[in-house]
């Protein structure tokens, strides 16, 4: 299929707006898929309002448009409610919102050996001021299996060499009980990478105690003096849960 072809295409299912729509093209080029990209972004095409993520994977030359449903914003909002958690409860550092900031699905196109020009829009970041590549990253699927996932998960964790970052990764799935989620995080750690998994829904019978990141995995070498590079920063399940049962309302679905 010619670059043209695809472009068509994108651009048709993106206008359709279906939120569950997920187009995937094998055998693109790095200089087919930044010409991909710069083109859907042309202000010409005025698709600036229209809601879609875009993956290019130059390992595998795999191309992936997604279009985000409402479910997939309960996940920033969550890490939002957590850094502020953090702050008030004296977690951090002072410089807390100096030092460290939130965004989107920003493009990151800075990838190392074996991911040399890969384009990646992740569902929320955090960024520390002063560096190139994100500590933290949110991948969010819905319906979709987890190799997808994990995909996406080895080009941040590989991509970035020593500075790779936290990875979280949240499944939601639909079934005749109600809407299904899963939460996965990484971190790279000195004997290799360590993955701790939760269930969002359906809620586990038994208290499962909240994942965590540590406070060394956002600052690094430059945690301020006085403050433990090991001290824990949960990650509320509980609220995780209010936003996305808010959020599913909104799509006129429940959880499991």
């Amino acid at each position: 299929m010619r670059p043209e072809e695809i472009f068509h295409q994108i651009v048709a299912a993106i206008k359709a707006s279906d939120d569950k729509t997920r187009l995937d093209f094998d055998d693109i080029s790095p200089e087919t898929a930044e010409w991909l990209y710069q083109s859907l972004y042309d202000a010409s095409n005025n698709l600036e309002r229209r809601r879609f993520k875009f993956c290019y994977n130059s390992d595998r030359q795999s191309l992936h448009i997604s279009m985000p449903t409402k479910i997939h914003e309960s996940v920033p909002l969550w890490l939002n409610g957590c850094c502020g958690l953090w702050a008030l409860k004296g977690l951090v550092p002072d410089t807390w919102y100096e030092d460290v900031g939130t965004a989107g699905n920003p493009r990151f196109d800075n990838f190392s050996h074996p991911y040399e020009g890969s384009i990646k829009e992740p569902d929320g970041v955090m960024l520390r001021m002063g560096h190139d590549y994100p500590v933290l990253v949110v991948e969010v699927n819905w319906s979709e299996s987890w190799a997808k996932l994990e995909e996406d998960r080895a080009l941040w964790m590989r991509g970035f060499g020593q500075n790779a970052p936290v990875v979280i990764l949240v499944k939601f799935s639909d079934s005749q009980n109600g809407v299904r989620g899963t939460l996965e995080i990484a971190f790279k750690r000195a004997g290799g990478t360590v993955t701790s998994r939760k269930t969002i829904w359906s809620i586990p019978d038994e208290d499962e105690e909240d994942p965590y990141i540590l406070l060394g995995d956002i600052y690094g070498s430059s945690l301020p003096a006085g403050f433990d590079p090991l001290t824990r920063l949960p990650m509320e399940m509980s609220r995780l849960r209010r936003w996305g049962d808010e959020l599913l309302r909104h799509m006129n679905l429940t959880s499991a």
